[in-house]
């Protein structure tokens, strides 16, 4: 009689699942930074050139630390018994380190009103809050595997 079992975490995600779940976080995340960008730019006053605002800026650090998310996410999913929760924790983590650059702002940022480092902080927030929502629904349905037993029937 042999034994198979499966070493993986319990809430195991497949590579096709946490891709769908990866692109939705991006495009939900993508959509929202957009919205806070457009809105950010019409109230308030930016100075001339000011790149973290800039299309590229927001497009590309929103799509790379959502698509870093999704990988992190899809590690932590194979290795912890728990990985919901040890994702939240990490993001979070994540988030409060990415605070830095406002404590202690590059030139580029001390130019900035008030009003647009509160922007760029919620951009922060929006993809923290968007990875964690969307891609810890990736395990929730997800199939579980079991150990399998050859028996002889």
């Amino acid at each position: 009689m042999a034994t198979t079992v499966d070493t993986r975490s319990p809430t195991h995600v497949s590579v096709n699942r946490l891709a769908k779940y990866g692109l939705l976080t991006v495009f939900v995340a993508v959509v929202a930074n957009t919205l806070v960008r457009m809105i950010t730019l019409s109230v308030s006053t930016v100075p001339v050139g000011f790149w973290p605002l800039g299309w590229g800026a927001v497009l590309g650090s929103t799509v790379l630390t959502t698509g870093g998310a999704t990988i992190v996410y899809g590690g932590i999913t194979r290795y912890s018994k728990r990985p919901n929760r040890m994702f939240t924790i990490v993001a979070m983590v994540v988030l409060l380190l990415s605070f830095g650059s406002f404590v202690a702002p590059p030139s580029v940022l001390a130019a900035a009103p008030t009003s647009v480092l509160a922007a760029l902080a919620m951009m922060h927030v929006i993809v923290a809050v968007v990875s964690v929502g969307v891609l810890t629904r990736a395990a929730d349905n997800a199939e579980t595997p079991k150990s399998t037993k050859n028996t002889p029937t």
